[in-house]
């Protein structure tokens, strides 16, 4: 997948917080965790020595045994799975209550459920980019506002390459993804920081290898031939390569930033223009 892209922003509305951010002795909620990306996300972090972290997905049926090998690598008590559906509030709620109950405070949230389903377009809708809305307005309005171990905390939303680049046979996904990306900007901004001592960050990653790619095998008769041509051209990354950009925005990001995580790369800013509309109309 090619590079993208013009400028980043400047705005006065854009709060740049340039000094970097501990994981050690921090404790993050990370949804989605046990899917390709999520739990390479909870490697990268376990490995910076984080203090604990809340695993919370839909699908417990690998749980146990992620966690139990997890624990043969890293010393301590620090994983703490929640079932939950973060399309239900109340459900994504309590995993933000359980979470502070069980660690005490909370300081990092990643965002990163998410499904590819063009069938069930409401369904990607829920999960993509209602549930992360809401998550981070929990996180943002309360949980890490109100409860963070430090002076500053963060939220990471996993946006997609398709949010920048949108592709044609995968409309509605693409759709979210880029919903997500302009939540980040908007969130990301002086009067927010300044009412929370919240930064967020996105993060997009190209094409990887988790199984998010098998729902391309199930798409609608109308854009099965397109995304069987998206398939064959596209190249895909372990998502290893995550769970390294993670640990690398957390240190080097400033607030309301995008960030695109592709072909094997270290992850990079994205530089997006802001305000810049051209229109034309006829007279």
């Amino acid at each position: 997948m090619p590079p993208i892209f013009s400028k980043w922003f400047k705005s006065k509305d854009n709060f740049i917080a340039e000094t970097m951010f501990p994981i050690s002795e921090k404790v993050a909620l990370v949804t989605g965790a046990l899917g390709g990306i999520g739990q390479e996300y909870i490697r990268a972090l376990l490995q910076n020595n984080i203090k604990g972290v809340a695993l919370v997905d839909i699908n417990d049926a690998c749980a146990e045994k992620f966690i139990e090998d997890l624990k043969k690598c890293f010393r301590g008590q620090r994983l703490f799975f929640i079932k939950a559906d973060v399309t239900d509030l109340q459900q994504l709620e309590d995993a933000y209550k359980k979470t502070i109950d069980h660690f005490h405070h909370l300081d990092i949230v990643v965002n990163n459920a998410g499904v590819l389903d063009e069938r069930n377009f409401e369904r990607t809708l829920n999960i993509n980019l209602i549930a992360t809305i809401r998550s981070t307005y929990l996180a943002f309005n309360k949980y890490l506002k109100d409860f963070k171990g430090g002076d500053e905390a963060v939220v990471v939303n996993t946006s997609s390459i398709v949010g920048l680049m949108p592709y044609d046979c995968i409309p509605t996904y693409s759709l979210t993804k880029r919903g997500v990306i302009t939540l980040g900007m908007v969130m990301g901004t002086k009067g927010h920081y300044e009412r929370t001592k919240v930064k967020i960050i996105t993060i997009c990653p190209g094409g990887t290898e988790t199984p998010m790619l098998d729902m391309y095998s199930d798409m609608p008769d109308e854009l099965a031939e397109m995304s069987e041509g998206l398939m064959n051209e596209s190249t895909f990354q372990s998502p290893e390569f995550l769970g390294k950009g993670l640990i690398k925005i957390l240190h080097e990001a400033t607030n309301g930033s995008v960030w695109i995580c592709q072909n094997c790369q270290p992850a990079t800013q994205v530089h997006i223009e802001k305000n810049n509309v051209l229109l034309k109309s006829k007279h």
